[in-house]
């Protein structure tokens, strides 16, 4: 199953919806103020990192792994998925 961040507010581009599989969650990312330095990854068309969620504590968890072997000096990306490229200029 694929899971994909939705953009969910216009004003803020750095907020999104993370769905855990099939079913829509009360789970919200917002990466404009604070976090880990993951806020800075890059989407990619042949992604090196996926996206897994993990619940520890009370608190869902996106947790990035290496999707393949990174190479040295190679950037870290993922796949944004569909729902980001909706009101954006798709990459080329």
């Amino acid at each position: 199953v694929r899971k994909y961040i939705k953009k969910i507010d216009d004003k803020n581009a750095y907020c999104f919806e993370y769905n855990i599989g099939y079913k829509k969650t009360p789970y919200t990312i917002d990466a404009r103020e604070k976090g880990s330095l993951i806020r800075f990854v890059n989407h990619g068309k042949d992604p090196n990192l996926k996206p897994i969620s993990a619940y520890l504590d009370g608190k869902m968890h996106i947790i990035f792994r290496a999707s393949r072997e990174v190479k040295k000096d190679e950037e870290f990306t993922y796949d944004y998925g569909p729902f980001y490229w909706t009101r954006r200029e798709k990459p080329i």
